[in-house]
């Protein structure tokens, strides 16, 4: 048997048991093991050797799990807090400062952990905002966030009592930045697997809800995308989609030859109406438009968390509705649909 945290050396990271092991009769799980040994290699590597060995050095300074109250999660209304500022060393805090600092760019968030606040690129809160109003009840629902990042949205699910919080995303860093949350947060029914997309049929009729949030316009194929999310929902079941997008009335897609605001990993742009037409022909129904906003510079921004280039850096500076390339300027659109 393969635990849900594999990949991890030295002992790092706290051994949970693998929650889809409950599944494993309505999943694929002897695929999924296989996709967990394909990966093992990557995560060997020797940046990530000395990232787990600091976190497994972590994982033994008994201060940093004083009780179960003092490690769960809670939430304000932007953060995500994980431990007590009170019950953490002076020691350790310069430690685990150093970890959160090597694990640099810190893309989504805020996260808070022991009094430490992570200040992430993008204040992934006022998605949050836009997004949960129009999700359906989660408690004791099986949600899959596809293209989960770090794990804030999974945590932010947390709030509302689902039975299983499941990432699919194949990033290592982010991995290794989730692992490290979770290593003191132990939530056993939030569970993140470094894979892709394209496994989504490890997963047939499985979820009961499905979010899928900043990954359709990296792909080169969108609809063989949403048909992998439907195929992966039960009867009924949500699917809530946020996509990049530009602006027009028309159902029609920018096609990048090059880079759009400096991404090589850009191929297809919808417009709003060009997005709900690709829900449509994969078969969705009671398709809703929930919101279609600019991006901001107040929402993705540079810190010293994320010190790389952010928004401001990737449009035009005397036109910000384009990008440095000449494109239309990134929007972020969020549709709603369900399986029939």
């Amino acid at each position: 048997m393969i635990d849900s945290v594999p990949l991890l050396p030295h002992g790092a990271g706290w051994h949970r048991s693998d929650a889809l092991l409950d599944y494993r009769d309505v999943i694929d799980y002897p695929r999924l093991q296989e996709l967990r040994e394909e990966v093992r290699p990557a995560f060997s590597l020797k940046t990530w050797e000395s990232v787990a060995k600091a976190m497994g050095a972590l994982h033994n300074r008994e201060e940093l799990f004083p009780s179960e109250e003092d490690r769960l999660l809670r939430f304000n209304h932007r953060r995500v807090q994980i431990g007590a500022k009170q019950t953490i060393a002076s020691t350790s805090r310069i430690a685990l400062e150093e970890l959160i600092l090597g694990l640099r760019p810190w893309r989504k968030g805020p996260f808070e952990l022991f009094g430490i606040e992570i200040d992430a690129e993008w204040q992934s809160d006022r998605k949050w905002s836009r997004v949960f109003p129009h999700l359906e009840p989660l408690q004791n629902k099986v949600i899959g966030d596809i293209g989960c990042g770090n794990g804030y949205y999974l945590m932010r699910l947390l709030e509302h009592g689902p039975k299983l919080a499941l990432g699919l995303d194949p990033s290592q860093h982010f991995y290794f930045q989730f692992e490290l949350l979770q290593t003191f947060a132990r939530q056993p029914q939030v569970q993140y697997e470094p894979i892709g997309i394209e496994a989504m049929n490890v997963f047939p009729e499985f979820f009961d809800v499905l979010l899928c949030m900043g990954v359709l316009y990296h792909h080169r194929n969108p609809m063989a995308c949403l048909l992998g999310l439907k195929d992966s929902l039960k009867k009924g079941g949500q699917l809530l989609i946020e996509c990049q997008s530009i602006p027009g009335d028309e159902p029609i897609a920018l096609f990048p030859p090059g880079r759009y605001a400096k991404m090589r990993n850009v191929y297809f742009v919808p417009t709003a109406p060009c997005l709900e037409a690709w829900i449509k022909k994969a078969g969705f129904v009671d398709i809703q438009r929930c919101s279609d906003v600019a991006v901001s510079c107040e929402e993705q921004r540079r810190t010293d968390f994320s010190p790389n280039e952010s928004l401001a850096d990737f449009l035009d500076p005397e036109d910000s509705s384009l990008t440095v390339e000449g494109h239309p300027a990134p929007r972020r659109v969020i549709i709603t649909a369900r399986k029939p």
